[in-house]
C-alpha cells in the first residue's frame, strides 16, 4: 500500500506559515479578546494604507497603558506585523 505524496505549493506554505506566526505572537503578547478583534477590524481598515509604519501606529495607538504588559504587548505586535505582513 502505498502513500500519496502532497503537493504543497509554496504560496500555500507560505500562507500557512504566516498565520502560524501571527498566532504564536498573539498567544506570546497576551492580548484579549476585544483587543485582538479591534486589530483584526483596524487591519482590515487600513490595509489599504501603502506604508507599513501607519498601520504600526494606528494599531499602537489601541493599546494605551503603560504598564510592562502593555509594552511587552506593543513589541510583539511590532514584531507581529514585521513578520507577518
Amino acid at each position: 500500500m502505498k502513500i500519496e505524496h502532497l503537493e504543497i505549493s509554496k504560496e500555500k506554505f507560505d500562507i500557512n506559515l504566516k498565520f502560524y506566526f501571527f498566532l504564536k505572537y498573539l498567544v506570546k503578547a497576551k492580548f484579549s479578546d476585544s483587543q485582538v478583534t479591534q486589530f483584526l477590524f483596524l487591519y482590515g481598515q487600513y490595509k489599504q494604507l501603502k506604508s507599513l509604519e501607519e498601520i504600526k501606529n494606528n494599531l499602537n495607538k489601541t493599546i494605551t497603558k503603560t504598564t510592562k504588559t502593555a509594552i511587552n504587548q506593543k513589541k510583539f505586535l511590532a514584531d507581529m506585523l514585521d513578520e507577518v505582513f
